[in-house]
């Protein structure tokens, strides 16, 4: 089965044309094998599938299946052609992918961590946001804006969890051991700042623009109150 999607695999990069970017060199948009005058160039296109495909032909890739089931399939089976639907999905393109870099960057050989890092820079360039492939995200994460949003990979965050735009979830100091821990069903506002190692419970709201430097128990509304003030122009 997995074979079967090499030819979607490489409509991985966004490019800058199209609602889902060109294909990769070699290949033009109507999927026919294009003249490139850069033989080198479509070596190492074709060197960034292959370790994909080893890495979903293997057993390390088991973790990974379970997340597309729950995440893409909705507990359904996998198949190419549902996984070429969530890659044409403008919702579900980035955590299927981001997973698939994720695991290949946790469990991946040499080769699949350098694929992984080039999915991850495709990620960035397109959704303009910095998720590190080293956090632990939970089952069904809804981002319900990319822009902005930036996690640490020393962060942990439960299932169900709800991120709006421009969300910073990091450190405080640069040699912090780690990063928040959020627990599941937490909704995160936009432009909300957590930072250092701090624990949030199950069933949080975060207001939006909130800056959270401490632990937040279950079932809370955190907001921070701002007063505001009008200098007049002497």
């Amino acid at each position: 089965m997995w074979p079967l999607c090499a030819r979607k695999i490489r409509r991985i990069q966004a490019g800058g044309k199209g609602q889902h970017g060109l294909l990769l060199s070699g290949f033009n948009r109507s999927g026919q094998p294009a003249i490139s005058q850069n033989v080198s160039l479509k070596k190492n296109e074709n060197m960034k599938i292959i370790p994909v495909i080893l890495f979903l032909l293997s057993e390390e890739s088991a973790e990974l299946k379970q997340f597309w089931r729950a995440e893409i399939t909705s507990g359904g089976k996998l198949n190419p052609f549902r996984l070429y639907m969530a890659h044409r999905s403008r919702t579900r393109h980035f955590l299927m992918w981001w997973r698939l870099a994720s695991q290949m960057s946790i469990k991946g050989n040499k080769q699949q961590k350098r694929a992984a890092k080039k999915i991850h820079w495709s990620l960035q360039c397109r959704y303009a946001s910095d998720i590190s492939l080293k956090a632990a995200i939970g089952i069904n994460p809804k981002f319900v804006h990319l822009t902005g949003v930036v996690i640490s990979g020393k962060s942990v965050i439960g299932e169900n969890a709800t991120i709006y735009q421009n969300v910073t979830i990091g450190l405080r100091n640069d040699n912090d051991e780690s990063a928040a821990h959020i627990g599941n069903n937490v909704n995160i506002g936009a432009s909300a700042c957590i930072l250092g190692n701090v624990n949030i419970g199950d069933d949080v709201k975060i207001g939006a623009m909130s800056l959270v430097l401490g632990d937040i128990p279950d079932k809370s509304t955190y907001i921070c109150q701002v007063t505001p003030k009008i200098i007049s122009a002497a």
